[in-house]
């Protein structure tokens, strides 16, 4: 069985900046420097949309017992 859930879209900080807007870097000189984030175009933020599907089998004793398992 699967179970899909979509999650509507919603504003974030960009990870790539940090909400900065720019990502800073140091130049083939030494002295650092800046560039507007290619991610968010500068504005720190991005628009966020996900489907999250989950999967459910069923748990065999004897079978499945090797498999890597976390609860």
């Amino acid at each position: 069985m699967e179970k899909t859930k979509n999650i509507a879209p919603h504003v974030m900080a960009c990870k790539n900046c940090e909400g900065k807007g720019r990502v800073f870097y140091t130049d083939q000189g030494g002295a650092p420097s800046s560039s507007r984030c290619p991610v968010c175009k500068g504005s720190g933020r991005v628009k966020v949309q996900s489907k999250v599907i989950t999967r459910i089998e069923p748990f065999v004793p004897g079978e499945d017992d090797t498999e890597l398992m976390t609860m």
